[in-house]
């Protein structure tokens, strides 16, 4: 019986859902939050544009042209910008948006961690992990800072990707369909923060070590496209 009960069958839906009311219950005054940071050398740089090609399109390397809080000219983060920009252009100064948009993120990176411990060991150890990395101070400061939402988005991106990795090591049966999509989710991840070459390559050399060389050439064409 208590076997039973901390299993990951018993845990699994009953403790996302429980995840997601915690998550929400501390979470909901920072939809109140305004800019601050770099957030509001953001907004300035942009404060001129309207319309979505030069608002959103236009910006997609922004970090290397602005004058207000310049700095990173070296990183290339398109998708990073291009979520920025699509929540400037859909949201403008209602920041209740921004935020909604970084509790949403939230909510991602938590399902993947979640996901990714059910699949390690699951039950009771996998709920307390994620409650204790969901109410982290580090990651509060993360969610309510609208400027680094796309760094969430980022994390939840290489979790998937390890889940992926994961599953083909222990599902021999669908193994080229889950490294396909470790893969998938490490493209995205590789434009919204530059760490993300890193586990890019780390994951393409184990790959190739696996024996599956076809997919560890993707990432190596990513890296390089990345690089050049």
């Amino acid at each position: 019986m208590i076997r039973h009960r901390f299993s990951s069958e018993y845990f699994g839906p009953a403790g996302a859902f429980f995840l997601a009311v915690l998550i929400a219950a501390v979470y909901w005054p920072s939809l109140y939050h305004v800019a601050r940071g770099d957030q509001i050398n953001y907004l300035a740089e942009l404060s001129s544009r309207q319309g979505f090609i030069p608002t959103v399109l236009g910006t997609l390397d922004i970090n290397r042209t602005r004058v207000f809080g310049a700095g990173d000219e070296i990183a290339f983060r398109p998708v990073l910008f291009f979520i920025l920009g699509l929540q400037k252009y859909l949201f403008g100064y209602v920041f209740m948006g921004w935020q909604a948009v970084a509790l949403m993120a939230h909510f991602f990176v938590c399902g993947a961690l979640y996901a990714l411990l059910c699949r390690i060991r699951g039950g009771l150890f996998a709920l307390l992990a994620t409650g204790m990395f969901a109410l982290a101070p580090v990651n509060i400061e993360a969610v309510t800072w609208h400027h680094i939402t796309p760094y969430l988005l980022f994390a939840g991106c290489v979790l998937m990707a390890l889940r992926g990795l994961y599953a083909a090591e222990h599902d021999a049966a669908k193994a080229g369909r889950h490294t396909a999509a470790a893969v998938g989710w490490m493209l995205p991840a590789v434009f919204l923060y530059e760490t993300g070459v890193f586990y890019a390559v780390c994951m393409g050399i184990f790959l190739w070590l696996r024996g599956r060389r076809g997919m560890a050439g993707v990432l190596a064409a990513l890296v390089a496209f990345y690089i050049t």
